[in-house]
């Protein structure tokens, strides 16, 4: 991109170009504008806010944000310039030449003279800052670190004309530091001294040596370094001999090393991946081979997930990553939004979510995922493949399967596992399906490459094969010896290109010597930087990323403030792009480096400062990494909660076993086994629960745990129709525990369904009365609802209906639209029970407006009936229909039930009722829940055949207690056909409504 004019940001800010000049104020706008055009490159939105707004809400400040960019847009447009500006969903940048670039670059190249002259006074030097406190401490830092840049520039400019005999430029320019400066330094006045004689300022040049010693007494009580002693004595001395001049420093790193500005080679391998036709194309080679550069480059407008080492065991872990980077970015999510926001809580706002059904959600998260991704770019990439997560793998292969876009995977080939061969056997057994196993670079080719980063015509030849022989032609080592050769002097960069002093009297360059792999030269580079910094990049390699700076400012034991200054160093020396690291070979290296023990500690200090940062099963893993077992558990059974809520069942029984495998403490032992054995409960694998809930009462339990095991025998005694026993779990659990979560509203379901609801009324009144005194959360709503719904049973509907009518405008209160669909299924039946089926009707419709949730078909099913009882046929008729069709075939198997008794009085649909009744018990063993089995019964003994009636009377069980109006209701039917109810349904329980 050419630009016309340059950005000055030493001394007063302003545009120039060509007879123009524009200044840039010392606003909002101004400040954003200076701020991107330092920082040169992408910057993400999220990072600016956080240095503008630190206060405000992430909402707030991403607001304030757009409305500034738009205001530091139209300046960019008066000077004619606003292509140089780039957004993108969660980054921006601004790539406009800058004074500040310039001096920069000038230090890159050892061009110090000009350096000089391109500083022409402070950083920003008359703008306030007023009310952006970390904005002013950012300007202070970069001031503070151009300034010692040109200081540095102009000792080594005075050293360049020491060394070449001009010693007047050499004093001229130390004389422009010295003055320059509030206060002398050591350095400046030694080289001072060395070269005043011949430079014919010896009087200037001890006035300086006055100021420094002055200085240093007055604020230090020191005298000045011996060696400065010394030169100003012999300077005092007619025909002293001047001192020798020192050695030269290194010279910078060039930003092409740092930054290779375009890709070299891989024409066919580009063609290859851009090629619309192939469904998947998959990239294998090994680390730093250049896998990620050649996506980048042939598909910069793919969507993008990067798998990370550190998320290879967290479901979903990228994904989720890649959804938070994308927020603002994503399309309109509709009937998505909720599935995802199991994934990523944020997309649902305040709403809240029931538990996830462990039958659908992980499908229907899939499927979710699969279409959101299609939709968001032409072409879907996966990186670094090796650590995705096995949910992860699924996803890809659900995206393999669909084909709506074309997918393009990289992974390391030495890091080939079975679970990753299996996914590639499978996308590999469809069309379309290519591999490129991606080679180092050729000799030539990285010939080609040293021309574009050293801007030279052509690339040493012999210097270019040594490189190659050194390296195998690897890219990342490549770029990695050529950084160790710069920072060390070995090899600088001039005005024709690169040169080394071996390069007159060398025949292969064999002399030069560096470490044999790539690693070891990441631990030099990381052995250079102050302990400070090198301090807060061990924590970043242990947490996996610098996002969140104030919890790695905590775990290295630090300020914000340092650890952002240390973040700022290691991206400006190439260990950090952004908040990641440049490759992850270089965060492997730096931990892979630390010794075991101060690892452990390191794990822990991120497990206890990143909680409510990182997932709980990445929490998880730094507490087993730093030993502390009873840590690591807490953090295990955080996050098996939060991937049952994503309806992740398989994940979290997982994460569960392998913690088993590692625990000894009996107690810590026997929570994981609860756990788990609700796990498998929800997984409908009871007797892997069952033994699970047995072993946890085996070990020594906590009393918590205990009830917990308890109420899991509770839920599998009432699946198995054996109600007493389901009591009497619920006993011993209240035993253990009285006040275990979950346990009151446990006890309600197992009374109303032995008809005993009289029994804990009193219970839940209390524990109503105890969460009035809390803020409202999703317990109270459930016990609204089943306090409720106990007084309907009790015979006292209007005391229940004040209670349900409470739950549903206390689940709209809450956001929790879910609770108030649950709530508006009671209603609707407390209502109809009173007669007031046209308010029940106006509730269930407005509840269905809510939106689709798990209880919402059930909600529709009941209204069918208060539907009916008005006589609203037809639309009860549609509901049902709509029931029957759907996918609860327990539902369904009651919505043909109703069906047939409301045809029976439509002429022209009774005929049918034999038909349909035959088709109803064919449905029957679709669903094993009794209470369905019982209506359908209903149904068949009033239009159903003498042999139909005795086909639905075998699924009647005595023992099963059942609602006492439907007991009524089959009673009745048994009874006008003669037959005898009680060894059919038993007798009946509970009171009547």
């Amino acid at each position: 991109m050419q630009v016309q004019g340059c950005l000055q940001l030493f001394g007063t800010a302003c545009w120039r170009r060509p007879g123009r000049e524009f200044d840039l104020p010392d606003t909002l706008p101004g400040y954003l504008l200076a701020h991107l055009a330092l920082h040169g490159d992408w910057i993400g939105r999220d990072a600016l806010v956080g240095l503008f707004w630190p206060q405000r809400s992430d909402s707030e400040g991403l607001h304030n944000l757009r409305a500034n960019l738009h205001r530091a847009r139209a300046l960019l447009s008066a000077w004619a310039v606003p292509q140089t500006f780039e957004a993108a969903p969660h980054r921006v940048r601004l790539r406009l030449p800058t004074d500040v670039a310039e001096f920069r670059r000038a230090i890159g190249r050892a061009d110090w003279a000009r350096a000089l002259d391109l500083q022409g006074g402070p950083l920003l030097q008359s703008w306030s800052f007023r009310g952006f406190s970390l904005l002013d401490e950012w300007a202070r830092v970069e001031r503070s670190a151009l300034a010692d840049s040109w200081r540095d520039a102009a000792l080594k400019a005075a050293l360049q004309h020491e060394l070449s005999g001009r010693g007047g430029l050499a004093a001229q320019t130390l004389l422009r530091l010295l003055e320059r400066g509030d206060t002398p330094t050591d350095d400046a006045v030694q080289a001072l001294l060395r070269v005043a004689a011949g430079a014919g300022c010896r009087e200037a040049a001890l006035a300086q040596y006055e100021r420094l010693r002055n200085a240093l007494q007055e604020d230090l009580q020191l005298q000045p370094a011996a060696q400065t002693q010394a030169l100003a004595r012999a300077l005092r001395e007619p025909g002293a001999a001047p001192p020798a001049p020192p050695r030269p420093a290194a010279a910078g790193v060039p930003r092409g090393v740092l930054h290779p500005p375009r890709l070299v080679g891989r024409t066919a391998e580009r063609e290859r991946l851009r090629n619309g036709a192939l469904r998947v194309v998959v990239v294998a080679g090994e680390p730093g081979v250049g896998k990620t550069r050649l996506l980048e480059e042939a598909l910069p407008r793919a969507c993008w997930i990067a798998c990370r080492e550190g998320l290879a065991e967290v479901p979903f872990g990228a994904v989720a990553d890649w959804l938070v980077d994308q927020r603002e970015a994503l399309p309109e999510l509709g009937a998505w939004r909720r599935d995802l926001g199991t994934l990523v809580p944020a997309l649902l706002a305040d709403e809240q979510v029931p538990p996830a059904d462990p039958a659908t959600a992980k499908p229907r998260l899939l499927l979710a995922l699969a279409q959101l991704l299609e939709s968001c770019g032409s072409v879907v990439v996966f990186d670094d493949l090796q650590w995705a997560d096995g949910a992860t793998c699924e996803l890809v292969g659900l995206l393999g399967r669909r084909a709506a876009v074309p997918l393009r995977l990289a992974y390391r080939s030495d890091e080939l596992h079975a679970g990753l061969q299996a996914l590639l056997d499978t996308l590999d057994a469809g069309p379309g399906y290519e591999r490129i196993a991606l080679e180092p670079l050729s000799a030539i080719e990285l010939l080609e490459l040293l021309a574009t980063i050293s801007q030279a015509d052509a690339a040493p030849a012999l210097f270019g094969a040594w490189l190659h022989r050194r390296t195998g032609g690897n890219a990342f080592f490549v770029l990695q010896t050529l950084r160790a050769l710069f920072e060390s002097g070995r090899l600088v960069a001039e005005q024709g290109g690169w040169a080394s002093a071996l390069d007159q009297i060398t025949t292969d360059y064999s002399e030069l010597q560096i470490p044999s792999r790539a690693a070891d030269l990441v631990r030099r580079r990381v052995l250079a930087l102050p302990e400070g910094t090198r301090r807060v990049l061990t924590v970043i390699a242990v947490a996996g990323d610098a996002r969140a700076v104030e919890p790695l400012a905590a775990a290295a034991e630090c300020s914000p403030w340092h650890a952002a200054n240390a973040i700022a160093e290691l991206q400006a020396h190439g260990l950090l792009r952004g908040p990641f690291f440049a490759h992850d070979l270089v965060r492997q290296s730096v931990e892979r480096a630390l010794p075991e023990s101060l690892r452990a500690v390191l794990h822990s200090g991120v497990a206890r400062h990143f909680a409510g940062v990182l997932r709980s099963e990445q929490i998880a893993a730094h507490w087993w990494a730093a030993g502390n077992e009873a840590q690591a558990v807490h953090a295990t059974v955080a996050a098996t909660a939060t991937l049952r809520q994503a309806g992740l069942q398989a994940d979290a029984l997982a994460l569960t076993t392998q913690a088993l495998q590692r625990v000894r403490d009996s107690a810590a032992r026997a929570r994981l086994r609860v756990v788990r054995s609700r796990i498998r409960l929800e997984r409908a694998e009871p007797a892997e629960a069952e033994a699970d809930a047995l072993e946890a009462l085996d070990e020594v339990a906590a009393p918590q745990d205990r009830a917990g095991a308890f109420l899991v025998i509770c839920e599998l005694r009432m699946q198995q129709g054996r109600l007493e026993e389901a009591h009497q779990a619920l006993q011993q659990a209240a035993a253990c525990d009285p006040g275990h979560e979950g346990l009151i509203l446990e006890q309600a379901r197992v009374a109303q369904l032995m008809g005993r609801v009289a029994d804990v009324v009193d219970t839940l009144e209390q524990r109503c009365a105890q969460l009035r005194q809390l803020p409202p959360g999703h317990e109270l709503l459930q016990v609204l609802i089943s306090l409720g719904s106990a007084y309907g049973e009790l015979g006292q509907g209007p005391r229940g209906l004040v209670l349900l009518q409470e739950a549903y405008r206390l689940g709209g209160r809450m956001n929790a639209r879910y609770a108030q669909v649950e709530a508006a299924i009671n209603l609707l039946w407390g209502l109809s029970a009173l007669g007031r089926n046209d308010e029940a009707v106006a509730v269930a419709e407005e509840a269905l407006a809510l939106g689709e949730y798990d209880s919402t078909p059930t909600l529709r099913n009941n209204l069918a009936w208060s539907l009916r009882e008005l006589g609203r046929i037809e639309q009860a008729s549609r509901l049902c229909e709509q029931l029957a069709a759907g996918a609860d075939p327990t539902l369904a198997v009651i919505a043909q039930a109703r069906l047939i008794e409301m045809d029976a009085g439509i002429a022209e649909r009774g005929a049918l009722a034999e038909t349909r009744v035959e088709q109803l018990l064919g449905a029957f063993d679709s669903t094993d829940i009794y209470v369905a089995h019982a209506a359908a019964a209903k149904a068949v003994l009033r239009h159903g055949n003498g042999a139909q009636v005795e086909r639905a009377l075998r699924y009647l069980k005595p023992q099963m207690p059942i609602d006492p109006w439907l007991h009524r209701e089959l009673s009745a039917a048994m009874a006008a056909r003669g037959i005898d109810p009680v060894p059919h349904i038993g007798e009946p329980a509970g009171a009547a409504l």
